[in-house]
């Protein structure tokens, strides 16, 4: 199970920084800072991200996670939104 948390940690951290790094790239290419500039924000944002990582990372393992079966299996019921796209969920309970 923490193996599950770590990996949904490391997917929303990953996401987080891909966004900061489109913001970086839409300045970069209106011009608005240059390539030397745009190329030290972008190492600041993935050291950032790396590290932000790996505190979280660090600090969760000091926990032992369970699944709430009645939880997953009312959203597994549901259909849910994610990213503005409607799926089901991946979750199945026996």
């Amino acid at each position: 199970m923490n193996d599950l948390v770590n990996l949904q940690i490391n997917k929303e951290i990953i996401s987080l920084y891909k966004f900061f790094l489109t913001i970086l790239e839409d300045l970069k290419n209106k011009n608005n800072i240059s390539e030397q500039d745009y190329l030290i924000y972008r190492k600041k944002i993935l050291d950032l991200g790396n590290d932000c990582e790996r505190n979280i990372l660090a600090f969760i393992s000091y926990f032992d996670f369970q699944i709430n079966k009645e939880k997953v299996q009312s959203i597994a019921n549901q259909k849910i939104v994610h990213r503005k796209v409607w799926t089901n969920s991946p979750f199945s309970i026996e």
